[in-house]
């Protein structure tokens, strides 16, 4: 929890389900786009992409392989309790990208409307999540394993590497299946850099407003 004032649990379950709403809608935005997509989010297209399984079942089933493992590395079943987001965001995912924006083919300004509300969108949906006392995500705890695993003290290395791993996969599977690199654009890039500045700022902003409405 990021305030000296708790919320009530009432308007934190409104505020973790309205986060992960806006995780899910902005990652189908990214992907309709066709502009790049975040570096995760371009490894769970191509799992999608290479079996039966949907982008919001392959978001689960690889982010479930992640949370086991942090839990078996860290010995802790509590992070067990990440896997609510995971199956939340996971099935938003496809309720979008199959049933609410099945027709939605954006062409040219378009997409750089839906690429932009994408990548404003998922940093503005993770800072919702990280207002509550819910747990946020595997990735946090990940890049924490890699630091205490291999001595890293930079947190924005460690970092560095969470998102590294997607992107190496994504390119070696569609280029070894496909000859191309899937979901990956110049778009990814831009993603990468504004992310977290827009975490950042989006955090401070939810705290600043919520402090505003109880005094």
């Amino acid at each position: 929890m990021l305030m000296n004032k708790p919320r009530t649990l009432k308007q934190d379950v409104l505020y973790y389900f309205s986060g992960a709403l806006i995780i899910a809608l902005g990652v189908v935005m990214l992907i309709k786009s066709t502009l790049g997509v975040g570096p995760w989010d371009s490894f769970f297209v191509t799992l999608a992409r290479i079996s039966p399984l949907t982008i919001g079942t392959s978001a689960i089933v690889a982010l479930f392989t992640l949370t086991a493992l942090v839990m078996v590395l860290r010995r802790q079943m509590v992070f067990a309790f990440i896997l609510i987001p995971i199956f939340l965001v996971g099935l938003l995912i496809d309720f979008f990208d199959l049933i609410v924006l099945a027709e939605f083919t954006p062409e040219g300004f378009l997409r750089v409307l839906a690429f932009a509300f994408g990548m404003l969108a998922m940093p503005l949906g993770g800072a919702m999540l990280m207002q509550t006392r819910f747990p946020a995500g595997v990735f946090e705890e990940l890049m924490l394993l890699i630091m205490d695993r291999f001595n890293i003290r930079r947190m924005a290395t460690a970092r560095l590497w969470v998102e590294v791993f997607p992107v190496l996969g994504t390119l070696l599977i569609n280029w070894l299946m496909f000859q191309d690199i899937g979901a990956l654009s110049y778009g990814t890039v831009v993603y990468v850099l504004a992310a977290g500045p827009l975490v950042q700022f989006y955090n401070k902003r939810l705290r600043r407003t919520y402090d505003e409405q109880t005094d």
